[in-house]
C-alpha cells in the first residue's frame, strides 16, 4: 500500500516539492537519499522550499566524508573541510574560491562529487589548487562505493594521483601537512592526521 515516487539526480526540487505536496496532502512521507540527509542531499532542499505546518524529522545517517575517513584510517582526525566539486547548483567560481581557503588553512578536504563523465576539469583544478599550499607527497585517497559491496580504496600522493581513479561514487580526501601513512596489522597502510596532543611523543 505504499505510493514509491522515484526520480533522477538534478531533479532534486521536483522531488521536495511532491514530497512536500503529499505531506501537505495528509500523507507519511518518507523522502530518502544516500549518506547523511543534511549534507549535501535533501534536508536543505526539503526545508528551504518551506515546510510551515508539517512535521519534519531529519533522521541522520553515516555521511561519506566519516565513511571513508574511518575506512582509511582516521584521515579526518583534525580539522577539515568538505567541498563540492558540482557546480551545477553553486558557481565554479564560489567553489575555487573556497578551495584556496581551504588550501590556505591547511584543512584535510574532502571532496564530495569529485568527477563525473562530462565534469572532467574539476577535480584536476581542485587539487592544483590545494597543491599551491601542499607537498607532492602529501597523501590523498579515494574511496569508491564505501561501506557497499564494491568498495574500493586507492591512496597515493598529491605528486602521483590520477584523476581518471575517481568517479561520480568516489570521496577524495587529501591530506594537510601533517597527514600522514601508517602501517596497521599486516602492514596495511592507513591515513591518519595527527590530533596534535602535545603530551605524546613524536
Amino acid at each position: 500500500g505504499t505510493r514509491v515516487l522515484a526520480s533522477k539526480m538534478g531533479t532534486e526540487e521536483m522531488r521536495t516539492a511532491a514530497a512536500i505536496d503529499a505531506a501537505r496532502g495528509g500523507e507519511n512521507v518518507a523522502l530518502v537519499c544516500g549518506g547523511d540527509p543534511a549534507i549535501y542531499a535533501m534536508a536543505s532542499p526539503v526545508l528551504e522550499q518551506g515546510t510551515d505546518g508539517i512535521d519534519v524529522d531529519i533522521v541522520p545517517g553515516v555521511t561519506a566524508s566519516l565513511a571513508a575517513s574511518a575506512i582509511l584510517g582516521a584521515a579526518l582526525g583534525h580539522d577539515n573541510a568538505t567541498i563540492s566539486l558540482s557546480d551545477l547548483h553553486t558557481p565554479w567560481e564560489s567553489i575555487e574560491r573556497r578551495l584556496h581557503g581551504a588550501a590556505v588553512g591547511d584543512f584535510v578536504v574532502a571532496l564530495y562529487n569529485p568527477r563525473s563523465k562530462k565534469r572532467t576539469a574539476h577535480l584536476p583544478r581542485a587539487l592544483e589548487i590545494l597543491g599551491s599550499q601542499r607537498q607532492p607527497s602529501t597523501p590523498i585517497a579515494v574511496v569508491q562505493q564505501a561501506c557497499r559491496p564494491r568498495q574500493k580504496v586507492i591512496m597515493s600522493t598529491l605528486g602521483e594521483f590520477r584523476p581518471e581513479w575517481v568517479d561520480m561514487n568516489s570521496l577524495v580526501v587529501v591530506g594537510s601537512s601533517t597527514t600522514k601513512y601508517v602501517t596497521s596489522g599486516s602492514g596495511e597502510a592507513r591515513m591518519v592526521t595527527p590530533r596534535d596532543y602535545h603530551w605524546m611523543d613524536r
